[in-house]
């Protein structure tokens, strides 16, 4: 009951967590959104003599589908990275941490994003 207590008031300060899904969810479509975008971004400069109309729909995609990525990746630091190692990274904001600590959230990170995004 604490724990679905202490995820309601996540879910109010972070709105991004009511994205939900499994850490693999995330990092999925965040891969899926990335992969439109570049299609969409290799579109727009090859259809660099469309119409103005083309062209603004496809900058239209690109832009969305950006903003897409950065709300899956906030999501997934967020609600899974930061929940998972919540105390060294409070020792970390509060400057209680030293280099030892430091290096250890650095590397708890790049293995997350090895875990999920590679």
């Amino acid at each position: 009951q604490q724990q679905q207590q202490q995820q309601q008031q996540q879910q109010q300060r972070e709105p991004w967590t009511q994205l939900g899904g499994s850490a693999f969810t995330l990092a999925a479509a965040a891969e899926e959104a990335e992969a439109l975008r570049h299609f969409c971004a290799e579109a727009l400069e090859a259809l660099a003599e469309a119409s103005a109309e083309v062209l603004t729909v496809f900058a239209a995609f690109t832009t969305s589908f950006e903003k897409e990525i950065t709300s899956r990746c906030t999501a997934l630091a967020e609600a899974h990275f930061a929940t998972d190692h919540h105390d060294a990274l409070r020792a970390v904001r509060c400057g209680r941490a030293d280099n030892s600590a430091l290096q250890k959230v650095v590397a708890a990170a790049t293995s997350f994003i090895d875990m999920h995004f590679r």
